[in-house]
């Protein structure tokens, strides 16, 4: 069996997913047709330690990316 790379996914500037990788199919447990197109806040939900939302439309990593910062 092929071992998955590497988990990546694409976004748009509506932050919703446009590319899923087949390594995050297996390590997410969401198959790619599941992903594509959902806004990606909505699939990941994440939270940060103290439970404050950190995925939500226009976030910080968001941001960021708009900025040049990540990718």
């Amino acid at each position: 069996m092929v071992q998955p790379r590497e988990a990546y996914f694409v976004i748009d500037d509506r932050q919703r997913i446009v590319e899923w990788s087949y390594a995050a199919s297996i390590m997410l447990g969401v198959k790619e047709a599941a992903a594509l197109g959902q806004p990606c806040y909505q699939l990941f939900d994440g939270h940060d330690s103290f439970g404050k939302v950190v995925c939500r439309p226009n976030c910080h990593a968001l941001k960021a990316l708009q900025r040049g910062d990540l990718t």
